[in-house]
């Protein structure tokens, strides 16, 4: 076995199989500057979730495709959100929730906004607890649009207070439960359709949150000044992103260069984009650094990032079942699969899909020729 087994699988909180995979298949189909587009925003979350430990994401557009969400604009199965959600999380109660959270958006009028709850706790998977809650907020901007934010919860705020309290805005009754575990998991699979548009949704959350003293979230990111964020400057912060949304998200990370172009990574390149977003915290931080996200809580040192890189193998330093990992890790489900194929063929030595065409020479992943290979092999050329 490797030296980067039990805990230290988990320390970066991204699977660069998973991650490759998606970037080569985006640039293969729809070119590089969406690829490029893609890893950088993902560059960006990871920065904000496990370095800088933020309480809001940024906002995201969601495009309505058949009453389905998608990443981007194409209805194409590597872009579609519920294609992300692995099946095995929380034993399924996630997609059974995730669902039905998409189905209201999609039937609802334009502005009506919707919540979705994930508590902390058992994530499903073995070893990996999810430290916070999240709180999903989504409303239609369109007909085929809707803008998406997701808040972080401790697990000491009195979320179903505010749960319960904005379900019975919607006419229904405050519902009460056995405990705090058993709420909890009931708002996991019963998304909350407001009878609020954005802005007043905001008024009215600005009042309850006048009301309450309890920290919505506590950063962790310095240990010495814990930063304690309330509700109020959490929805500010929301409120402030979302006048500048459509704007600052999509300008900072608009696909720019040739759309015809098309370049491959190998998992060391991918990890090595993580590790570059890492390191200079590590140097700020006296040689370490914590990385705070939903499936992973780990520090990571100077000495760390040298042996990592050094492995002829990455793939022991890397969460099977972090969130990234839920693209494109079920072969068997995947409709992309046999369209890849169709589009590559196997290098002989790596085996990993060399894409289909005129003018390839020598191997993506592994650089072999067809001239080097047979040479090495001692037989003829490849076709």
């Amino acid at each position: 076995m490797g030296g980067f087994e039990g805990k230290e699988r988990r320390w970066l909180g991204i699977s660069g199989g998973a991650e490759t995979a998606h970037y080569n298949n985006v640039s293969r189909l729809f070119g590089n500057p969406l690829a490029e587009y893609e890893c950088r925003r993902n560059l960006e979350a990871y920065r904000r979730e496990f370095l800088m430990d933020e309480a809001v994401s940024l906002p995201n557009t969601y495009y309505l495709r058949n009453n389905q969400l998608y990443s981007q604009s194409k209805e194409h199965p590597l872009f579609n959100i519920k294609s992300q959600i692995d099946n095995r999380e929380r034993d399924g109660k996630t997609l059974v929730g995730f669902e039905k959270y998409e189905a209201q958006i999609a039937s609802s009028p334009i502005d009506t906004v919707h919540l979705w709850y994930s508590p902390d706790g058992q994530s499903g998977f073995e070893g990996i607890n999810f430290d916070a809650g999240r709180l999903y907020f989504g409303f239609k901007t369109s007909e085929n649009q809707s803008a998406h934010f997701d808040m972080k919860v401790s697990p000491e705020f009195p979320i179903l207070s505010l749960l319960g309290d904005i379900q019975g805005q919607t006419g229904g009754t405050h519902p009460r439960f056995d405990s705090p575990e058993v709420g909890k998991m009931y708002y996991l699979t019963h998304p909350i359709q407001t009878p609020m548009g954005i802005n007043e949704f905001f008024a009215y959350m600005k009042q309850y949150a006048d009301k309450e003293s309890n920290p919505i979230y506590v950063s962790r990111r310095n240990l010495k000044d814990a930063s304690e964020r309330t509700l109020s400057s959490v929805l500010q912060e929301m409120r402030t992103a979302l006048e500048k949304h459509g704007e600052k998200p999509r300008c900072v990370f608009e696909p720019v260069g040739d759309k015809t172009v098309t370049a491959l990574m190998r998992e060391e390149d991918v990890i090595r984009r993580y590790l570059a977003v890492i390191q200079p915290y590590v140097k700020r931080n006296n040689g370490f650094i914590t990385l705070y996200g939903c499936s992973v809580t780990s520090t990571v040192n100077s000495e760390d990032i040298k042996s990592i890189i050094s492995q002829n193998s990455l793939e022991n330093v890397v969460s099977l079942h972090s969130t990234q990992h839920r693209l494109l890790t079920n072969e068997n489900k995947n409709p992309l699969s046999k369209e890849i194929q169709n589009n590559s063929f196997p290098c002989p030595k790596c085996h990993q899909p060399i894409p289909s065409g005129e003018g390839r020479t020598s191997c993506p992943h592994c650089g072999i020729t067809k001239e080097k290979y047979a040479t090495e092999v001692g037989g003829p050329t490849c076709a």
